[in-house]
Protein backbone atom coordinates (compact mmCIF):
# COMPACT_ATOMS: atom_id res chain seq x y z
CA UNK A 1 0.00 0.00 0.00
CA UNK A 2 1.30 3.44 -0.91
CA UNK A 3 2.27 5.63 2.05
CA UNK A 4 0.24 8.85 2.29
CA UNK A 5 1.56 11.99 4.00
CA UNK A 6 -0.66 14.69 5.48
CA UNK A 7 0.72 18.23 5.40
CA UNK A 8 -1.38 20.28 7.82
CA UNK A 9 -1.69 24.05 7.24
CA UNK A 10 -4.16 24.86 10.02
CA UNK A 11 -1.70 27.16 11.81
CA UNK A 12 -1.30 29.36 8.71
CA UNK A 13 -4.30 28.86 6.39
CA UNK A 14 -6.53 28.20 9.38
CA UNK A 15 -5.35 31.41 11.05
CA UNK A 16 -6.95 33.39 8.22
CA UNK A 17 -10.47 32.44 9.29
CA UNK A 18 -12.85 34.97 10.80
CA UNK A 19 -12.29 35.47 14.52
CA UNK A 20 -9.08 33.39 14.59
CA UNK A 21 -6.06 34.95 16.30
CA UNK A 22 -3.30 32.59 17.42
CA UNK A 23 -0.61 33.49 19.90
CA UNK A 24 2.74 31.72 19.68
CA UNK A 25 1.72 29.56 22.65
CA UNK A 26 -1.59 28.73 20.94
CA UNK A 27 0.29 27.55 17.88
CA UNK A 28 2.58 25.38 19.98
CA UNK A 29 -0.35 23.72 21.71
CA UNK A 30 -2.15 23.04 18.41
CA UNK A 31 1.08 21.67 16.93
CA UNK A 32 1.52 19.31 19.88
CA UNK A 33 -2.04 18.03 19.48
CA UNK A 34 -1.59 17.52 15.74
CA UNK A 35 1.62 15.66 16.50
CA UNK A 36 -0.27 13.45 18.94
CA UNK A 37 -2.85 12.76 16.21
CA UNK A 38 -0.07 11.43 14.00
CA UNK A 39 0.15 14.30 11.48
CA UNK A 40 3.63 14.03 9.88
CA UNK A 41 3.99 17.63 8.59
CA UNK A 42 2.77 20.75 10.42
CA UNK A 43 3.13 24.17 8.82
CA UNK A 44 3.77 26.65 11.61
CA UNK A 45 3.72 29.95 9.75
CA UNK A 46 5.83 32.43 7.81
CA UNK A 47 9.04 33.45 9.63
CA UNK A 48 9.90 37.10 9.17
CA UNK A 49 6.32 38.10 8.39
CA UNK A 50 4.98 38.73 11.91
CA UNK A 51 6.11 38.60 15.57
CA UNK A 52 3.95 35.59 16.45
CA UNK A 53 5.55 33.35 13.82
CA UNK A 54 9.00 34.66 14.70
CA UNK A 55 8.45 33.66 18.33
CA UNK A 56 7.16 30.24 17.28
CA UNK A 57 10.28 29.40 15.28
CA UNK A 58 12.62 30.94 17.87
CA UNK A 59 11.18 28.59 20.48
CA UNK A 60 9.48 25.73 18.61
CA UNK A 61 7.29 23.12 20.28
CA UNK A 62 8.81 19.75 21.12
CA UNK A 63 7.24 17.24 18.75
CA UNK A 64 7.56 13.48 19.02
CA UNK A 65 7.32 12.58 15.32
CA UNK A 66 5.92 15.47 13.25
CA UNK A 67 8.12 17.84 11.28
CA UNK A 68 7.51 21.58 11.69
CA UNK A 69 7.48 23.48 8.40
CA UNK A 70 8.18 27.15 7.71
CA UNK A 71 6.30 28.81 4.84
CA UNK A 72 7.58 31.39 2.38
CA UNK A 73 8.03 32.19 -1.28
CA UNK A 74 10.60 31.87 -4.02
CA UNK A 75 13.18 34.62 -4.47
CA UNK A 76 12.09 37.83 -6.12
CA UNK A 77 12.75 38.49 -9.82
CA UNK A 78 16.20 39.82 -10.58
CA UNK A 79 17.73 38.98 -7.19
CA UNK A 80 20.06 36.30 -5.89
CA UNK A 81 18.60 33.70 -3.57
CA UNK A 82 21.37 34.39 -1.07
CA UNK A 83 20.28 38.05 -0.90
CA UNK A 84 16.55 37.37 -0.55
CA UNK A 85 15.29 38.31 2.93
CA UNK A 86 12.44 35.78 2.80
CA UNK A 87 14.73 32.85 1.95
CA UNK A 88 17.28 33.92 4.54
CA UNK A 89 14.52 33.94 7.18
CA UNK A 90 13.56 30.41 6.15
CA UNK A 91 17.10 29.08 6.40
CA UNK A 92 17.58 30.81 9.76
CA UNK A 93 14.40 29.27 11.17
CA UNK A 94 14.43 26.18 13.37
CA UNK A 95 12.09 24.35 11.00
CA UNK A 96 13.57 21.27 9.29
CA UNK A 97 11.10 21.66 6.42
CA UNK A 98 10.58 24.74 4.24
CA UNK A 99 7.61 25.18 1.92
CA UNK A 100 7.82 27.84 -0.77
CA UNK A 101 5.15 28.87 -3.22
CA UNK A 102 5.88 29.95 -6.76
CA UNK A 103 3.95 30.92 -9.86
CA UNK A 104 2.99 28.12 -12.25
CA UNK A 105 0.53 30.02 -14.46
CA UNK A 106 2.17 32.10 -17.19
CA UNK A 107 -0.48 34.83 -16.80
CA UNK A 108 0.69 35.46 -13.24
CA UNK A 109 4.34 35.37 -14.26
CA UNK A 110 4.06 37.91 -17.07
CA UNK A 111 1.27 40.12 -15.69
CA UNK A 112 1.60 39.97 -11.88
CA UNK A 113 5.34 39.42 -11.47
CA UNK A 114 6.09 41.17 -14.77
CA UNK A 115 8.99 38.89 -15.56
CA UNK A 116 9.82 36.19 -18.10
CA UNK A 117 8.87 32.53 -17.96
CA UNK A 118 12.56 31.60 -17.99
CA UNK A 119 13.29 33.88 -15.03
CA UNK A 120 10.36 32.38 -13.15
CA UNK A 121 11.80 28.89 -13.59
CA UNK A 122 15.16 30.18 -12.40
CA UNK A 123 13.46 31.73 -9.36
CA UNK A 124 11.98 28.36 -8.43
CA UNK A 125 15.11 26.28 -9.03
CA UNK A 126 17.45 28.80 -7.36
CA UNK A 127 15.21 28.96 -4.29
CA UNK A 128 14.87 25.19 -3.95
CA UNK A 129 18.64 24.75 -4.38
CA UNK A 130 19.38 27.46 -1.81
CA UNK A 131 17.17 25.81 0.80
CA UNK A 132 18.44 22.31 0.04
CA UNK A 133 22.03 23.51 0.36
CA UNK A 134 21.07 24.82 3.81
CA UNK A 135 20.00 21.30 4.78
CA UNK A 136 16.24 21.86 4.58
CA UNK A 137 13.64 19.45 3.30
CA UNK A 138 11.78 21.43 0.63
CA UNK A 139 8.12 21.35 -0.43
CA UNK A 140 7.17 23.39 -3.49
CA UNK A 141 3.63 24.83 -3.51
CA UNK A 142 2.73 25.19 -7.20
CA UNK A 143 0.40 28.19 -7.07
CA UNK A 144 -2.47 28.08 -9.60
CA UNK A 145 -1.00 24.91 -11.09
CA UNK A 146 -4.19 23.76 -12.79
CA UNK A 147 -4.89 27.15 -14.34
CA UNK A 148 -1.41 27.01 -15.81
CA UNK A 149 -1.80 23.38 -16.86
CA UNK A 150 -5.08 24.06 -18.67
CA UNK A 151 -3.51 27.00 -20.48
CA UNK A 152 -0.11 25.56 -21.36
CA UNK A 153 -0.09 21.79 -21.74
CA UNK A 154 -1.18 20.59 -25.16
CA UNK A 155 -2.03 17.10 -23.90
CA UNK A 156 -4.00 18.47 -20.96
CA UNK A 157 -6.07 20.76 -23.18
CA UNK A 158 -7.75 17.68 -24.59
CA UNK A 159 -8.86 16.59 -21.12
CA UNK A 160 -9.32 19.63 -18.89
CA UNK A 161 -12.56 21.50 -19.39
CA UNK A 162 -12.38 23.39 -16.12
CA UNK A 163 -12.92 22.71 -12.47
CA UNK A 164 -10.00 20.40 -11.83
CA UNK A 165 -11.95 17.32 -10.72
CA UNK A 166 -12.08 13.58 -11.38
CA UNK A 167 -10.56 12.26 -14.60
CA UNK A 168 -9.66 15.79 -15.75
CA UNK A 169 -7.73 16.30 -12.55
CA UNK A 170 -5.87 13.01 -12.91
CA UNK A 171 -5.03 13.76 -16.54
CA UNK A 172 -3.45 17.08 -15.58
CA UNK A 173 -1.51 15.45 -12.74
CA UNK A 174 -0.20 12.60 -14.85
CA UNK A 175 0.87 14.83 -17.73
CA UNK A 176 2.59 17.43 -15.58
CA UNK A 177 4.41 15.05 -13.30
CA UNK A 178 5.43 12.75 -16.14
CA UNK A 179 7.13 15.80 -17.61
CA UNK A 180 8.68 17.00 -14.37
CA UNK A 181 9.32 13.55 -12.81
CA UNK A 182 8.10 14.91 -9.48
CA UNK A 183 6.06 13.42 -6.65
CA UNK A 184 2.32 13.95 -6.96
CA UNK A 185 0.63 15.63 -4.04
CA UNK A 186 -2.95 16.56 -3.38
CA UNK A 187 -5.20 18.87 -1.42
CA UNK A 188 -7.98 18.35 1.09
CA UNK A 189 -9.69 20.79 3.40
CA UNK A 190 -11.84 20.39 6.48
CA UNK A 191 -13.95 23.39 7.41
CA UNK A 192 -16.86 23.89 9.77
CA UNK A 193 -16.99 20.28 10.84
CA UNK A 194 -17.19 18.70 7.39
CA UNK A 195 -14.46 17.26 5.21
CA UNK A 196 -14.37 18.70 1.69
CA UNK A 197 -12.30 16.28 -0.39
CA UNK A 198 -11.00 17.66 -3.66
CA UNK A 199 -10.45 15.61 -6.79
CA UNK A 200 -6.77 15.61 -5.88
CA UNK A 201 -7.34 13.46 -2.86
CA UNK A 202 -9.01 10.88 -5.10
CA UNK A 203 -6.05 10.66 -7.46
CA UNK A 204 -4.48 7.17 -7.47
CA UNK A 205 -1.06 8.82 -7.68
CA UNK A 206 -1.49 11.21 -4.75
CA UNK A 207 1.01 10.63 -1.95
CA UNK A 208 1.07 14.04 -0.23
CA UNK A 209 -2.19 15.46 1.09
CA UNK A 210 -2.39 19.11 2.14
CA UNK A 211 -4.91 19.68 4.91
CA UNK A 212 -6.29 22.74 6.68
CA UNK A 213 -8.68 22.33 9.58
CA UNK A 214 -11.05 25.13 10.50
CA UNK A 215 -14.40 25.87 12.05
CA UNK A 216 -15.73 24.91 15.46
CA UNK A 217 -15.73 21.11 15.19
CA UNK A 218 -14.39 19.10 18.12
CA UNK A 219 -12.19 16.28 16.83
CA UNK A 220 -11.14 13.31 18.95
CA UNK A 221 -9.55 11.24 16.20
CA UNK A 222 -8.07 12.69 13.03
CA UNK A 223 -9.02 9.51 11.16
CA UNK A 224 -12.67 10.47 11.53
CA UNK A 225 -12.07 13.76 9.72
CA UNK A 226 -9.27 13.30 7.19
CA UNK A 227 -9.56 10.29 4.92
CA UNK A 228 -8.12 9.80 1.45
CA UNK A 229 -9.69 7.62 -1.21
CA UNK A 230 -6.59 5.79 -2.44
CA UNK A 231 -5.45 2.23 -1.97
CA UNK A 232 -2.48 0.59 -3.63
CA UNK A 233 -2.91 2.65 -6.78
CA UNK A 234 -6.46 1.39 -7.41
CA UNK A 235 -9.06 3.87 -6.22
CA UNK A 236 -12.39 2.60 -4.95
CA UNK A 237 -14.94 4.72 -3.16
CA UNK A 238 -14.98 2.54 -0.04
CA UNK A 239 -11.20 2.31 0.41
CA UNK A 240 -9.40 4.57 2.85
CA UNK A 241 -5.79 4.90 3.87
CA UNK A 242 -5.06 5.24 7.59
CA UNK A 243 -3.25 8.58 7.67
CA UNK A 244 -2.17 8.39 11.29
CA UNK A 245 0.27 5.49 10.95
Amino acid sequence: MREIYIYDTSLRDGAQGNGISFSADDKKEVARRLDAFGIPYIEGGWPGSNPVDDRLFEDPPKLSAAKLSAFGSTRRPGTDASDDANLKALTASSAPVCTIFGKTWDFHVTDALQTTLEENLDMISDSVRFLKDAGKEVVFDAEHFFDGAAHDFETVRAHVGGGGHGADFDAALRDAFDRAQMTVFAGLEERDGGARTTGAARSPDAVHVRVVGGGDAEVDDVREVFKVDAAGGDVRGDDHVDLTG
